[in-house]
């Protein structure tokens, strides 16, 4: 009623002692009493045209009207009115309420702190009735975003995003994909809007969906997902106002029926966070593998309609999961401001170090094994030629079977990887022995006249001069040294000058085959060294190499990783 004062004071005297009666304050043409005839109450105002603005109320006596009532309004200004009606219902609270206090239906009175904490504390528990947080104007917009804070400054709205990653799910080198679980929190100002009955503890201060679908928020996009998801409001979205640290408000006008504080959208935030899972993808680099450091990302970037009006703020990145994974350790993280496809986004790095126990007990270790195994067999003695070769080959298959099995479990990639490196040197370990071996062998055949074979666990010597089909059993012995230099200190036949021409030929072929043993024993020597000394010194050159570079490279990841990490400005937790 606009007319109407807004202070009154209760009075007994004259016509009206048997009644209580309310005066206006300023205006003692305003009147309000009790009628015992009509069981309601009146309230009359004097216009300056001599006409009664009459308004009645059904509240009870006993309550001498304090608290909320409807009233029944007639003969008000047709100007004040919508519709131009000249009566029609309101409600109107009279309370004797200090400002800090709220007023409950009943006219009791309350502190202002206990209004929505959810605990009644009025009577008819009117206190935690209608506790809404967000009052709307109609000329509210959600569609547009909201203007500035310091215009002058920028003419974009700020958005603030904060990341907590809860855990990393899983990590799928085969399908690059890395699965995130982590709440995104999105922060924003919105001075188009105003707020009532917040507290200092944010958590009284949840909006509920309602609320929230009412109002602008900000539309997020996941760059880097299979199919570009959006960020989504639903019931997993949790919504506060964060008021100012001052906690600065205003006391509602008189005009408000409810006494309640006033709270500007341009001085309190507004927090949005939903828990999201996502596969987001990952380029896993395999080139160092298993010394290898992968680089995942998140990318955030803003929806495409509201990029001319909004800015992305990086505010923290949090990390509450376990550092230590299945296969991977976390190294670092950090998150930037990047432009991504000519917009502004968010990108989160996670650094992931490669545990190298696992690899170094399934794969390094027994391959090493294996070929210590192979290589011991060449000390052997001459005559297990045949154990010799069945070792070398059974580590062979058992390294060819290693080597399916560890690039099954990799991604297919056109690069070597250095697990590759180690599994084919280790590959080509055996077979050179079996080279070297099967040549020692050929060289020995060369040199002794009388070889000598394992026959069940014994040494039996043959003639290798007799014809294979005419062979026979000359003696059966224990094992003896092979190398006896049969043809040391010997000096070339005289019957190679007779002049009996067959007497010389057979001299000569005589010579010919001791100078053929003799050389036969030389390289007999030179590839029994190569097998025994320079074949082993390779192998551990080899070891001692890879180690080296695999070792440093996991330790310091090299240029491309420099580049994107210790040359990064940003939050790093």
């Amino acid at each position: 009623v606009t007319n109407y004062p807004v202070i009154f004071s209760p009075f007994n005297y004259g016509d009206y002692s048997n009644y209580m009666v309310y005066h206006s304050f300023f205006r003692w043409k305003t009147i309000i009493k009790y009628d015992s005839n009509s069981n309601f109450w009146i309230m009359m105002q004097l216009s300056k045209n001599g006409n009664y603005t009459n308004a009645t109320s059904l509240a009870s006596e006993h309550s001498n009207l304090l608290g909320t009532h409807t009233w029944e309004v007639g003969g008000d200004n047709i100007a004040c009115n919508a519709g131009g009606r000249t009566s029609y219902t309101a409600e109107l609270t009279l309370s004797a309420c200090e400002n800090y206090e709220y007023i409950c239906k009943d006219g009791s009175c309350v502190n202002m702190k206990v209004r929505c904490d959810g605990k009644s504390d009025c009577e008819d528990k009117s206190d935690e009735m209608d506790c809404v947080k967000v009052s709307i104007a109609p000329s509210y917009n959600k569609i547009i975003s909201p203007p500035a804070i310091d215009e002058s400054d920028n003419t974009k709205m700020d958005v603030f995003v904060t990341i907590r990653v809860n855990s990393i799910l899983s990590i799928n080198e085969i399908d690059q994909l890395i699965y995130i679980s982590y709440n995104l929190i999105t922060e924003w100002y919105d001075p188009r809007l105003q707020y009532q009955d917040i507290k200092q503890n944010i958590d009284l201060n949840v909006l509920s969906l309602s609320e929230v679908e009412s109002i602008w928020v900000p539309r997020l996009n996941f760059y880097n997902t299979r199919s570009a998801i959006e960020t989504e409001l639903d019931r997993k979205v949790i919504t506060k106002i964060i008021p100012s640290d001052n906690f600065t408000h205003e006391k509602a006008p008189m005009s408000v029926k409810n006494n309640m504080y006033i709270f500007k959208g341009s001085e309190n935030r507004i927090f949005m966070s939903r828990s999201y899972d996502t596969n987001f993808l990952c380029e896993y680099n395999m080139a160092y593998y298993p010394f290898d450091t992968q680089i995942c990302t998140m990318d955030i970037t803003l929806n495409v309609v509201q990029i001319p009006f909004c800015q992305l703020k990086v505010e923290k990145l949090l990390y509450k999961g376990p550092e230590d994974l299945v296969q991977y350790f976390l190294r670092s993280r950090h998150m930037v401001l990047i432009r991504i496809d000519e917009s502004q986004g968010v990108r989160v790095y996670i650094v992931l170090g490669r545990r190298l126990l696992s690899n170094i007990l399934t794969v390094y270790l027994p391959t090493i094994l294996l070929n210590l195994t192979g290589h011991c067999t060449v000390y052997f003695k001459p005559f297990f030629f045949e154990a010799i070769i069945t070792v070398n080959l059974t580590v062979m298959l058992v390294l060819t079977t290693m080597f399916i099995s560890v690039a099954a479990g990799l991604p297919k990639t056109s690069y070597v990887k250095m697990i590759d490196i180690w599994l084919i040197f280790n590959l080509t370990v055996p077979f050179m022995e079996v080279l070297l071996q099967t040549y020692i062998e050929y060289l020995r055949s060369k040199v002794d006249e009388k070889q000598e074979i394992n026959h069940h666990g014994k040494t039996i010597e043959i003639d290798a001069n007799k014809d294979k089909d005419s062979h026979k059993i000359i003696n059966v012995k224990g094992v003896n040294d092979m190398y006896k230099g049969a043809n040391e200190g010997k000096s070339v036949n005289p019957k190679v000058y007779s002049i009996n021409e067959q007497v010389q030929r057979e001299a000569l072929m005589s010579y010919y085959k001791q100078r053929e043993q003799h050389i036969s024993q030389k390289k007999l020597g030179r590839v029994t060294y190569f097998a025994h000394v320079v074949n082993p010194a390779i192998a551990v050159t080899f070891v001692a190499t890879y180690w080296t570079v695999g070792v440093y490279s996991y330790l310091y990841p090299g240029a491309e990783f420099d580049e994107n990490l210790l040359k990064i400005k940003g939050i790093h937790q």
